[in-house]
């Protein structure tokens, strides 16, 4: 190769962006690298000519291997700042592309979650974990793996709030532990409103069926729900209130 011509091993794309920025030769490309006290050389060039930096540092290790293997030990002594130099380029890009998913990551799973599953407060290591009940993971992600926010899809709300419009707020007392399984709201859900009767009165029971629960207010061993009913539901439930107990019978996903 004409010692004013640039390595052949370099890429095409690289040669041709070198070529652009006005880097004709071996000693010009070497001299721009080495330029400056901080050992920005590549970055600096990367940034003048636009090369691809892992092509250009893959095209000047190839280079710099195929001399030493002609020129010998000597030639490898008087290069060994270069190579070390290229060496510490393609760690230093190695330890970027390790790092650059932990930037981005929005947590480190806890443990192994299969492709589908909601997240739960404790399925990952990360901040503002309740924002990520809304969402499910697209693929199966290991224990301790970075999970990054395009392995993420929004679930849709169970109501909509257009959906509430024109129904009747309610208030129902029902046991904690009801209450608990209500974990994102709004939800749907089953009660059962129960009556056990007396002066006079029969016991009675109804069944509300996707009934939305709007708001939990949790008290101890009992807590209250807020359900949003329609006009017919409201007046299967109004002559059972006075000493009624009302169950969550089964949350909807």
């Amino acid at each position: 190769m004409p010692s004013q011509s640039l390595p052949k091993d370099l890429d095409p794309a690289v040669h041709g962006a070198l070529t652009a920025g006005g880097i004709n030769g071996p000693d010009a490309l070497w001299r721009e690298i080495g330029r400056g006290d901080d050992h920005q050389g590549v970055a600096a060039l990367v940034d003048a000519t636009h090369a691809p930096r892992p092509l250009l540092i893959e095209g000047l290790t190839s280079y710099a291997v195929s001399r030493g293997q002609e020129k010998g030990k000597s030639w490898l002594r008087r290069h060994a700042l270069d190579l070390l130099l290229i060496a510490a380029l393609v760690l230093l890009g190695a330890l970027v592309w390790r790092a650059a998913p932990r930037a981005r990551a929005v947590g480190i799973a806890r443990r192994e979650l299969p492709a589908g599953e909601r997240l739960s407060a404790g399925a990952l290591f990360a901040p503002g974990q309740d924002s990520l009940s809304s969402f499910r993971i697209r693929r199966r992600a290991a224990q301790g793996e970075y999970v990054l926010p395009e392995d993420l899809e929004r679930i849709p709300p169970a109501v909509a709030d257009k959906e509430l419009l024109g129904r009747y707020r309610l208030a129902l007392r029902v046991q904690s532990t009801d209450a608990e399984r209500l974990t994102e709201l709004p939800a749907l859900a089953s009660l059962a409103v129960c009556s056990p009767g007396g002066n006079g009165r029969p016991a009675a029971q109804q069944l509300l069926q996707a009934v939305p629960v709007v708001a939990v207010d949790r008290q101890g061993d009992t807590s209250m729900i807020t359900v949003a009913l329609t006009l017919q539901d409201l007046q299967k439930v109004l002559p059972l209130l006075a000493d009624a107990k009302t169950w969550v019978v089964q949350p909807y996903r």
